[in-house]
């Protein structure tokens, strides 16, 4: 009960206050197979075809659907990888890195190795729903939004802590930061979404990704709010231009002589 307070509570102080253009969206881990029993698309079935998971997030903020993803239904390599369905022990060698985004194949090994993995065979089915319409607990809550809104949505992470929001962005592969290091490290992330995330998944080019685990859910919602009220950051902001005296050229104020 505590819990789904929690997950209340935040959904409303998004909503209220940061108020991004798209649904917050919850994810969940799920280490059975078959278990969603709620109204829900999977893409082997419902679209006739495997897609990459970022792609199901867009479906499930932009639209509004409910998503269930087995094995079969993930049509991205690194995503299988990243979420613990196959063997990362090829992409570790660093081969696919370069010569695309690293100079040397030491420096792409250094890459793949910096980010984050689920344990392999950890995961069962992967479950994306809108936040307020999710059926499930979630173990991760995604907020996709303006440097502003994130920023927001870093203050309300911040009052309760102290210590800041980490971002580990590589430019690509950015499941790895938002889905597997959020949940693996059980810390807030803010993410620069990647290229697939633009190529495949259609997220705008001035968007960024906040990740919130479910241990900070409820701390994450009352700094939001907190923040607010405190009135000096609000979204949308408040610039002062709005309340100044206009100038003009002496000729337009002529014609009140």
């Amino acid at each position: 009960m505590a819990e789904k307070e929690s997950l209340n509570k935040l959904s409303a102080a998004i909503n209220k206050y940061i108020r991004p253009s798209t649904f917050p969206t919850a994810v969940k881990f799920s280490k059975e197979k078959d278990a969603f029993h709620g109204k829900h698309k999977r893409p082997i079935s419902d679209i006739g075809n495997p897609i990459a998971l970022c792609q199901g997030v867009t479906l499930a903020r932009r639209l509004g659907w409910s998503m269930v993803f087995g094995k079969e239904d993930h049509g991205c390599p690194v995503g299988l990888i990243v979420l613990g369905y196959h063997s990362p022990k090829k992409l570790l060698a660093g081969d696919i890195a370069y010569p695309y985004y690293a100079e040397t194949p030491e420096i792409g090994r250094v890459m793949e190795q910096s980010g984050k993995f689920l344990p392999m065979k950890s995961v069962e089915e992967i479950w994306i729903s809108p936040l307020d319409k999710a059926e499930f607990q979630p173990d991760l809550v995604l907020i996709y939004g303006n440097a502003a809104q994130v920023a927001r949505m870093a203050q309300g992470a911040n009052y309760c802590t102290g210590k800041g929001v980490d971002s580990k962005t590589f430019g690509r592969m950015a499941c790895s930061s938002y889905l597997a290091r959020t949940y693996l490290e059980q810390e807030c992330s803010l993410v620069v979404p990647s290229g697939g995330e633009r190529v495949f998944a259609n997220t705008m080019d001035d968007e960024l990704i906040f990740s919130i685990p479910s241990k900070y859910f409820k701390d994450v919602a009352a700094g939001i709010e907190a923040v607010h009220k405190e009135g000096l950051s609000r979204f949308p902001t408040y610039f002062y231009g709005m309340s100044m005296m206009p100038k003009f050229p002496a000729k337009y104020l002529s014609l009140l002589d």
